[in-house]
């Protein structure tokens, strides 16, 4: 997930570290139907995450999503890289 400014991405999700973080702590592996399932969010919402290919997100998937990956701070989530 990642909001552009001026046709740079500036905000980028950490998604697939904390994903395979969250495979390695629990054993498992989490293809896209699990988190979907487990989050109550959908595989396209997921999937689109992952991918970083959203420019707009609602405060409720980043809630369920730092959630379900244990975030202390919405930091773990997201990354803010200003423009240069």
């Amino acid at each position: 997930m990642y909001y552009r400014h001026r046709g740079n991405k500036v905000i980028r999700s950490r998604m697939k570290f904390l994903r395979l973080e969250k495979e390695e702590r629990e054993g498992r592996k989490l293809p896209l139907r699990t988190i979907s399932a487990e989050t109550g969010l959908s595989v396209g919402a997921v999937q689109r995450a992952l991918n970083n290919q959203v420019e707009d997100v609602k405060v409720q998937t980043i809630d369920r999503l730092c959630l379900y990956f244990d975030c202390k701070s919405i930091a773990e989530l997201l990354d803010f890289t200003p423009e240069n």
